[in-house]
């Protein structure tokens, strides 16, 4: 197993992408960009692609290229433990609260909400069958407030495939992920020019591109001029102030544009980003992720939505975070298995993964 040294700046990467993600779900001026604060701040999502593309790569390379194999088994048990437990609290909540009728199940996207409790079996079997994102993709009956565990899904594919790929290709790796973003590129113009909106933002290939770029970087870090980080921040500030995720035009490219902003903060590791509070969102960034949604469906079934209900969305969600961070992620990430110091491999991440 490798040794690995934390980089706080990667934190960082991760605390910006999940307070997008959250301050998304606020609530802005009325009439401004759907009625949220941050109308794109979905480009989080991308940020957390790109971020989880280049620190898998980077750790199944290290690990290739120091013992010439890759313990797919041993990298399988890393992303159980990292992902299921938290997880796992989440969807037992949640089967608790919708199938006792605690919380209404309404159909996602529907305008006019249609209750059907048997909806609340989705997300489970999706998630299991790792296929809950093409559910969405293509416009398949899933719950309201559970839409946004889509993206495990897409990650639990790259997941999947990567591995073997470098295992048995990795001196053609590089080739291989430019091959595969090109074609993924390709598939997203053409859904656009069909107006599938719901297909380019939830399908593997064309959400993929974000993790394809992260991989890209940890394979050939491209060069970035040193004033590269204060650009990125101002397109990725754009990206989310004025994108909106229904705006199909341009849903494509900003999620592009997004990717790219990752990237450079990726290589460039500006300072701001080992700012305490940053890391600390950082870290706790998976459970938000899981946590924030399904609060904000919660709340929004039981209020008129208003400024104090942000507040509560907010708070809520780095409270109930902080529990899973405590009580459930934490212990499971202190089982390490004891490392091999002859195939030790010292890699500096933080942490396993973008969210």
């Amino acid at each position: 197993m490798s040794a690995r040294v934390r980089d706080a700046r990667l934190d960082g990467i991760r605390g910006i992408a999940v307070l997008l993600v959250v301050l998304y779900h606020a609530s802005g001026p009325h009439g401004f960009g759907n009625g949220r604060l941050l109308p794109g701040g979905w480009n989080g999502v991308q940020v957390f692609f790109v971020l989880s593309g280049y620190l898998i790569t980077s750790l199944l390379l290290a690990e290739h290229d120091a013992t010439g194999t890759v313990d797919r088994r041993a990298f399988y048990r890393r992303r159980v433990r990292r992902l299921v437990p938290a997880l796992s609290v989440l969807l037992v909540a949640w089967l608790a609260v919708a199938l006792s009728g605690a919380l209404a199940v309404q159909l996602f996207g529907n305008d006019a909400p249609r209750i059907d409790r048997s909806l609340a079996l989705a997300p489970v079997l999706g998630l299991a069958t790792v296929s809950y994102n093409w559910l969405l993709a293509f416009d398949l009956p899933t719950p309201s407030g559970m839409g946004h565990l889509w993206t495990l899904s897409v990650e639990e594919q790259f997941y999947l495939l990567l591995p073997t790929v470098v295992l048995f290709a990795r001196r053609r790796l590089h080739e291989i992920v430019v091959a595969a973003t090109g074609v993924c590129l390709i598939v997203t113009v053409v859904a656009q020019m069909h107006g599938q909106r719901d297909f380019v933002y939830f399908s593997t290939p064309t959400s993929g591109v974000g993790l394809l770029l992260g991989a890209l970087v940890a394979t050939a870090p491209p060069r970035v001029g040193r004033r590269g980080s204060r650009a990125t921040l101002a397109l990725l500030a754009a990206c989310s102030l004025l994108v909106a995720d229904d705006d199909a035009r341009l849903l494509p490219w900003a999620a592009l544009a997004a990717s790219v902003a990752a990237v450079v903060l990726i290589v460039e590791r500006p300072g701001f980003l080992a700012h305490p509070w940053l890391g600390y969102a950082g870290r706790r960034s998976y459970a938000v992720y899981l946590w924030n949604l399904p609060l904000v469906y919660a709340l929004t079934l039981q209020h008129v939505w208003t400024p104090a209900l942000d507040v509560v969305e907010i708070v809520g969600s780095f409270a109930l975070a902080e529990l899973s961070w405590r009580l459930v992620e934490r212990r499971f990430l202190a089982r390490r298995e004891r490392p091999d110091r002859s195939r030790a491999v010292p890699i500096v991440l933080s942490g396993e993964g973008g969210i």
